[in-house]
């Protein structure tokens, strides 16, 4: 059933008042026809997502619905190499093993607020007239939540409320869709963290066992 929000205008009620024939709805048309405005209308929110940056009239920045679990997940990675630096590293003789470690949190730190803050591929769409909405309503591919016709690689996330062009999944630890927009960004970041732990492993134990070693 049509929301209160996908209702026609009283305009096009009187047209329809005036016919006893139906509207023929041609899905050859593109879904930005008999729009309103013919540019997007910037909003602060989209979706569940907060727009911290447009650019182009895209959202190139945006902020998603778990913003606190991705805090976490960003403090724990943080203390993982403040704990190896502070502790192991800082503790050795090696100034290039220091530097290691510190250059390493920090990549690690800026490529997680990158992948979270990227855009994932929202898909974005400017508003149509009551008319237009009320027609491309009635089609099965029709997103009355983002005002777009989708294809079969446009999906909705409920979590985000937003449409996404390639979404692979919702990812929680960065509070978003991963989708076209963050996909490569977002395998970088998954080696570079196997990376980091093997690195935060291996350091530690490599000087627990010299420690070890030079007791004995």
């Amino acid at each position: 059933m049509l929301s209160k929000h996908d209702l026609p205008s009283e305009r096009l009620r009187e047209a329809l008042n005036q016919s006893s024939g139906e509207i023929q709805v041609d899905i050859q048309e593109s879904p930005t026809d008999n729009f309103e405005t013919s540019f997007i209308r910037r909003k602060r929110f989209f979706g569940n997502h907060r727009v911290c940056c447009w650019i182009n009239d895209e959202p190139r920045c945006t902020v998603g619905p778990q913003w606190g679990i991705f805090s976490l997940a960003w403090l724990l990675l943080l203390a993982i190499g403040g704990l190896v630096f502070f502790f192991v590293s800082n503790r050795s003789n090696s100034s290039i093993l220091k530097w290691t470690t510190l250059g390493l949190t920090v990549w690690e730190e800026l490529l997680f607020i990158y992948l979270a803050l990227k855009n994932q591929g929202i898909v974005t769409a400017a508003d149509p007239t009551d008319t237009r909405r009320y027609e491309l309503a009635k089609l099965p591919m029709f997103c009355s939540r983002c005002n777009i016709l989708r294809d079969q690689e446009i999906f909705h996330c409920n979590d985000c409320n937003v449409c996404v062009r390639k979404q692979h999944h919702h990812c929680v630890w960065i509070g978003k869709c991963i989708g076209q927009g963050n996909i490569c960004a977002f395998y970088l970041f998954v080696a570079s963290t196997v990376c980091f732990f093997v690195f935060c492993i291996g350091v530690t134990l490599f000087e627990s066992l010299k420690s070890q070693f030079w007791k004995v």
